[in-house]
């Protein structure tokens, strides 16, 4: 490999930053440089070193580069050098016809190493994603004005056939909010459900006629998600037939997980319906204690998965808090993502881990 072609991928960082560090530290090359572009791996630089060298580490490579695809080589113990093998490169395409001229031709030297990671500047880590559902809106005035003065990435999940449905989803819609129905779903304890509400009771006719006589009394709706349901969604007949409309809509659904023992993810997924969980209730307790105590469990399960989603309710307590919290977000650290976007997302993590297997 002395004197031999090195191929660098520099798909972290654009190639005429790369360029400036190159002529700071010429030492580290033996002739031009020229920009080449990789069909298989993106932007590269070709250029030929004293010996098997290039840039350190702290130049990421793509996750679509595999182990056996690098060759290493140490020039310092903290340090790993690491380049492609020219094989795993694909075609090349030259995109710069002048070369930089570059004189020094010296071995490289550790000291090298260390400049140009005090020049690099310092990855920042992408901020983890989370998402807000606010529930049970339709009923109340003040619960519908206090939601949509909520950041427009915070979605909306309507009550159907209530008074303030029509209003709330309408409004919502102007400004590009997500809308769902908030479809009323049986419960163990019987509660009582309101208008719309779908039982275990029920045939697969009348499944199929309620919901979708409430979905036909709520504008832009994109997505369900069950109001209550603790019953209703152990039922794999049931939840079957409710997916099956959702199908027919193409319309998601979000498993509020109202049950531990709830199959309406699952049969989401067995009907090819755009799906995802409930991370988070905020406000089984409505005190602003308890409020920030599951926003802080939120935020540790994002860190964890890179994303987490939590619904809330139009609780005077839940929507101040919100108000004042999600304003003082760490863009750094998190971002506030609308609930489509978050859908989106998990179903792309999912989807790779379905193909390594």
């Amino acid at each position: 490999m002395r004197g031999g072609v090195v191929l660098v991928t520099l798909l972290a960082f654009n190639a005429t930053y790369a360029h400036d560090v190159l002529e700071k530290n010429t030492s580290w090359v033996k002739e031009p440089v020229t920009e080449v572009e990789s069909q298989k791996k993106g932007p590269v630089v070709l250029f030929k070193a004293e010996k098997a060298f290039c840039l350190p580490s702290i130049f990421q490579f793509s996750k679509s580069v595999k182990q056996d695809e690098l060759c290493s080589f140490t020039e310092s113990k903290t340090d790993p050098l690491l380049f492609l093998k020219k094989q795993h490169l694909g075609p090349l395409v030259i995109k710069q016809k002048e070369p930089l001229e570059i004189e020094t031709i010296l071995p490289p030297q550790d000291s090298a190493v260390t400049d140009i990671k005090n020049e690099m500047p310092q990855q920042v880590a992408e901020p983890v994603k989370i998402a807000i559902l606010i529930d049970d809106l339709g009923y109340n005035r003040k619960g519908m004005e206090a939601s949509l003065a909520l950041p427009n990435e915070v979605a909306l999940a309507i009550l159907p056939h209530t008074p303030f449905a029509n209003k709330t989803a309408l409004t919502a819609h102007e400004t590009g909010r997500v809308i769902l129905l908030h479809a009323p779903m049986e419960s163990i304890k019987q509660n009582k459900l309101g208008p719309g509400g779908l039982y275990s009771s029920m045939n697969k006719a009348q499944v199929v006629e309620t919901l979708n006589d409430d979905l036909l009394s709520l504008p832009n709706v994109v997505g369900v998600n069950n109001h209550m349901g603790s019953l209703l969604t152990q039922k794999n007949d049931t939840m079957e037939w409710v997916m099956q409309v959702l199908e027919e809509k193409d319309l998601f659904f979000i498993d509020s997980v109202t049950s531990a023992k709830s199959v309406g993810w699952q049969e989401a997924v067995n009907n090819n319906i755009r799906t995802m969980k409930r991370d988070v209730f905020l406000d089984n307790v409505t005190t602003e204690k308890a409020i920030d105590a599951q926003f802080d469990k939120l935020l540790k399960i994002a860190h964890k998965k890179g994303h987490a989603l939590a619904i809330g309710h139009p609780y005077p307590a839940t929507l101040r808090y919100l108000e004042k919290r999600l304003s003082n977000l760490d863009p750094l650290s998190v971002q506030l993502v609308s609930l489509t976007r978050l859908l989106d997302l998990v179903l792309e993590q999912e989807s790779v881990k379905v193909s390594t297997y």
